[in-house]
């Protein structure tokens, strides 16, 4: 019997098949005019059922064909020009670690030799169209990862886009010959095609000619987060990364036409500094590109100085979406790889190294107040005196400490805390490492026996022009409230022959922290008392001790 043909339903024999026409404007897309699928029955109602699934999906595959972006030179350049970033960042990446020492390895006399020869394979290989399997497979991924159909093989637009991802080959290898080489101020690209990448805007519907330049939305941020609580240090530090990437991207470029490549050749660049370049005479009155040629052999900044620098831009740029409201950052997944090294960490002072602290002239008895580590009878309980033993007690942070005013230590609900803000009575600000800095830290017993109250007491009867807890320790002149103090106790440490490299004044911190774990102290209200972030824990409960 035969059967009425329904919803592309049709026999052929015994089996029922599905059948649908593509239309004319996919066949193309297709590559055949009609679809026809067996249904694997010969009952109609059976038939009948599997049709109308086979019917559904077949519209939803036309939907999404006719959705696909049309492969244009534009839309091939856009991605040629993601790749190309990859490429630089996976080179960086490579250097990076040979900077940071997770790849010792790395000998670069060696490494320039290979580089060189494979940048000649490569440039050749694009004189000659030679398209490799490896390089005709990362074209269908591109072409994937975008969404858009397959060109033929050979079509111009598959020549186009294979010939692109070997001159981002080429480009690379260049880059990394020249990072090799301490010549980042040659990194940029040379090839037109990478040169600019206005077409990747950060966001598809804004009106990019309308954003500010990179300048004015620098001093936008500048000027929002010196009205917070950012230390002096911070802003000096964010102004330096700030003036370093409007020199990078370009000073008139706008700040919508920022692209991923803009923010990979950031990175570059801070690879390239070298250390100290503000304090060296040599120089001064050179731009950018030119004290990064000139110091092509001098020593670099660490990797950890690259990583804290570029975070700092990313967060401006972060800042700069919101304010704009573009939702999508450019070079978001472009990072700095640096990865800790256990042995360069900085360690907990041991007991020995404790013992040599606090055994030591400052507290046992010295010479005079200038001269802490001779053995004498004067023990000055100052500012040199308390800080040590605070932070040995509290975990607090040397600049939390060195900023305390009079009224920061005081009594609350009867226990004595140190009140870490960003105010003082005298109507001047502070500055914290983070938000999550602002806490209350219970004073420790042993400070009340040793005598912090009493110290207390006097400065609050003889309170002098200066409000701060310890009035002694000189300020730093440039907002880093910690210079001097830090420098001291450097040589204090020295002087006294407990100082190590990976033993500072951070290191106890570092003990507190230990001692919170030994003590089974959970994790977020050791957060709470050290001022990390922790979202479940409000940075001013006080933890009773």
């Amino acid at each position: 019997m035969a059967i009425r043909r329904l919803n592309y339903l049709i026999r052929r024999g015994e089996c029922l098949y599905f059948r649908r026409a593509i239309p004319l404007s996919l066949i193309k897309s297709f590559g055949r005019r009609e679809i026809k699928v067996s249904l694997g029955t010969s009952d109609p109602r059976e038939g009948r059922r599997r049709c109308r699934g086979l019917t559904i999906a077949f519209e939803n595959v036309v939907e999404a064909v006719e959705l696909m972006p049309e492969l244009d030179r534009d839309t091939i350049d856009s991605m040629l020009r993601r790749y190309y970033a990859d490429c630089i960042g996976e080179v960086t990446e490579i250097v990076e670690m040979s900077i940071g020492g997770t790849n010792p390895g790395l000998k670069v006399e060696e490494e320039l030799g290979l580089a060189e020869q494979d940048l000649q394979e490569v440039r050749q290989q694009v004189a000659n169209r030679i398209y490799s399997k490896e390089v005709r497979i990362t074209a269908s991924d591109l072409l994937s990862d975008q969404g858009c159909e397959a060109p033929a093989k050979a079509s111009k637009e598959w020549d186009y886009l294979c010939h692109g991802i070997l001159r981002a080959r080429a480009e690379q290898r260049r880059a990394y010959i020249e990072m090799l080489r301490g010549r980042y101020d040659r990194v940029s690209p040379q090839d037109a095609l990478f040169l600019s990448a206005a077409s990747e805007q950060v966001g598809p519907n804004k009106d990019q000619s309308k954003t500010p330049t990179i300048v004015e939305m620098a001093e936008r941020y500048i000027e929002f987060k010196s009205a917070g609580d950012w230390a002096k240090k911070t802003i000096q530090d964010n102004l330096r990364v700030l003036n370093w990437f409007q020199e990078t991207v370009g000073t008139e470029k706008q700040f919508g036409m920022l692209a991923t490549s803009d923010i990979s050749a950031f990175r570059a660049v801070l690879m390239g500094i070298p250390k100290n370049m503000a304090k060296a005479k040599a120089y001064n009155g050179m731009t950018l590109n030119e004290t990064i040629a000139s110091a092509s052999d001098a020593e670099k900044l660490s990797l950890k100085t690259v990583k804290k620098y570029f975070v700092m831009m990313k967060g401006f740029i972060d800042w700069c979406c919101d304010e704009l409201d573009i939702p999508t950052p450019p070079g978001s997944k472009i990072k700095v790889s640096h990865k800790s090294n256990p042995q360069e960490a900085r360690l907990s002072f041991n007991k020995t190294q404790l013992k040599g602290i606090f055994g030591s002239p400052l507290y046992r008895g010295c010479k005079s107040a200038a001269r802490r580590t001779v053995p004498g009878s004067m023990v000055y309980r100052d500012g040199k005196f308390w800080i040590p033993l605070i932070s040995l007690f509290s975990g607090m942070r040397m600049g939390e400490i060195i900023q305390l005013g009079i009224e920061d230590l005081r009594e609350e609900s009867e226990l004595w805390i140190f009140d870490i803000n960003t105010e003082s009575s005298d109507g001047s600000s502070k500055g914290l490492k983070t938000k999550q800095s602002k806490r209350k830290v219970p004073v420790h017993s042993e400070l009340i026996k040793i005598g912090l109250l009493a110290y207390l007491e006097e400065r609050i009867e003889n309170p002098g022009d200066d409000l701060r807890l310890f009035p002694d320790v000189k300020q730093g002149s440039k907002g880093d409230i910690s210079q001097y103090f830090s420098k001291w106790f450097g040589r204090f440490l020295k002087d006294i022959g407990v100082k190590t490299p990976k033993t500072t004044f951070h290191s106890f911190r570092h003990g507190f922290k230990d001692a919170l774990n030994e003590a089974g102290v959970e994790d977020t209200r050791q957060y709470s008392l050290l001022g990390h972030k922790d979202k479940s824990v409000s940075s001013s409960v006080v933890i009773q001790t």
